[in-house]
């Protein structure tokens, strides 16, 4: 009707850019700033205004002119470029979002589509002039995780971050959260030192702001940090590890990465795990296969059950050997459910380094025997034979920790992080290394045994540490006390050693 009525040529205009407008904020409420105007239709904004300022005694006419005034706004503002842009995104992973929002960030924000924030951040970068200032309170989880490594590699190739705060995880009351605040200067400036805080060290709302002031004032504090930004992409997935000093980044320079020796991957998700997973207590034994070698060996055994390395609590070594999964007919049941993920099969039943890839302390890291199937949370590494041993002692140093630390420092120890870590490979084979990391699997495995926990458990150790021949409750405690005091302390011995060598390795 519009178009009948006024001669739009005379604008330069045609009737399909009032339809490409009118479709643009089709989903306006869902998709908010994330719009981007295509830069057809911005040129033809100001025709589009003038346009909008028309009035008509036309009531159908007069209708569209009031309809088109806030749509010729909103794209005005969306255009438009700012000397400062500042912003708390909002959060929602992949999981949470409409069909019609991921659609919109595949086809719009590929490569930040993994959380809203992402997305957010990159469009908020496009708000800014050139050299414009930037502000943003956001997850810290952009910093370090692969998800968000494109993200991560933007803002370090094309723009300058001149401050971050990073927040303890309890930084607000009420909340757990991994929270940062940042600012970014449009543009990259090469050897451009940024300033950080970190306070990671200080639990609890009432430390933030109190700690963050401190550091402002006091360099020297411990917690604040200059770094600069070109060097994060010296370490493997350019994680904004502002607090690494240039030995560390020496280190990853000069050494292989895990990778190139070992396959950690995650394993099976069952779509139903109160349906295909049993505690080994729950089922009739008689239908366990313990030890096979491989898938082919698992169908013709025509058994049901098989160990399930699900992750578990925090344990070193060896154990956390708890549950069995329904893989009857190389996981006829489990695959038939239409829901289940079963990765990584070709590793399925091999010996391996495995993990708990959730842990808001420790990183747990343990040997698996030959037999097992594992789990999306019981991630797993394969080595060959000569460096399986060495590279379980090498996981379960504190150099490994604290490369962690910057790789990922969040709860989750994903396969990517491992894969990323600097190997000194030729120490995985030294005697001194293989010798005592197999002690200390073996003082781990007797352990586990030693309860009711573990499916080879044979009798207490209470009713056999005594050697007395003829001996008392009172004797068999007090032997037992003794051999666990005993234990511990070789344990210890060996694990300091094993930190020591590595220590020395790197």
């Amino acid at each position: 009707r519009l178009a009948k009525s006024v001669e739009l040529a005379d604008y330069g205009l045609r009737a399909n850019d009032l339809m490409e407008l009118k479709r643009l904020f089709e989903h306006a409420t869902t998709f908010g700033a994330l719009i981007q105007v295509p830069e057809g239709l911005a040129a033809k904004l100001p025709a589009l205004k003038r346009l909008s300022e028309l009035s008509s005694k036309d009531l159908f006419v007069s209708e569209v002119l009031r309809w088109l005034r806030p749509l010729v706004q909103q794209a005005e503002l969306l255009v438009a470029q700012y000397d400062a842009v500042v912003a708390n995104p909002p959060y929602m992973g992949g999981k949470y979002q409409t069909p019609t929002m991921k659609t919109y960030l595949k086809d719009h924000y590929g490569g930040y589509e993994k959380d809203l924030f992402s997305a957010f951040i990159d469009r908020d970068v496009a708000f800014s002039k050139p050299h414009g200032r930037l502000g943003f309170m956001s997850p810290f989880t952009w910093m370090f995780i692969s998800s968000h490594e494109h993200l991560r590699t933007r803002l370090i190739r094309e723009e300058t971050v001149t401050s971050l705060v990073q927040l303890e995880y309890s930084g607000f009351e009420g909340a757990t959260v991994p929270i940062c605040t940042l600012t970014l200067k449009r543009g990259h400036l090469r050897g451009y030192k940024g300033c950080y805080i970190r306070l990671s060290d200080f639990r609890g709302s009432d430390n933030q702001a109190p700690k963050t002031l401190e550091a402002i004032q006091d360099r020297d504090c411990g917690w604040f940090f200059e770094a600069t930004q070109d060097n994060f992409e010296r370490i493997p997935g350019n994680p904004i590890a502002y607090w690494v000093s240039a030995q560390v980044q020496k280190v990853f320079d000069e050494l292989p990465l895990l990778r190139s020796i070992a396959t950690p991957t995650g394993g099976m998700t069952t779509g139903d795990n109160d349906q295909f997973l049993r505690l080994w207590g729950e089922v009739d034994f008689g239908r366990v296969g313990l030890s096979l070698p491989d898938r082919v060996a698992a169908v013709q055994s025509q058994l049901k059950w098989f160990p399930y390395n699900k992750g578990g609590s925090f344990r070193k070594w060896f154990g956390n050997n708890s549950h069995l999964v329904n893989w009857h007919n190389d996981g006829e049941e489990i695959i038939a459910n239409g829901r289940a993920y079963p990765r990584s099969k070709d590793f399925y039943f091999r010996p391996s380094i495995s993990w708990s890839a959730t842990s808001s302390s420790y990183f747990g890291v343990r040997h698996s025997d030959v037999g097992f199937i594992f789990d999306a949370k019981g991630s797993s590494c394969f080595a060959n034979k000569e460096h399986h041993v060495g590279l379980l002692a090498l996981l379960v140093t504190k150099q490994v920790k604290f490369f962690l630390g910057f790789l990922n420092p969040t709860i989750e120890y994903q396969t990517g992080d491992i894969a990323n870590l600097p190997v000194p490979v030729d120490f995985l084979t030294k005697g001194e290394v293989v010798d005592g990391a197999s002690r200390a699997i073996e003082m781990a495995r007797s352990d586990w045994d030693s309860y009711e926990r573990s499916w080879d458990f044979q009798s207490l150790p209470l009713l056999t540490a005594s050697s007395d021949p003829m001996p008392t409750l009172e004797s068999s405690y007090t032997a037992w006390i003794t051999q666990n005091r005993d234990t511990m302390a070789e344990m210890k011995r060996l694990e300091e050693e094993n930190n020591r060598l590595f220590i020395d390795a790197y």
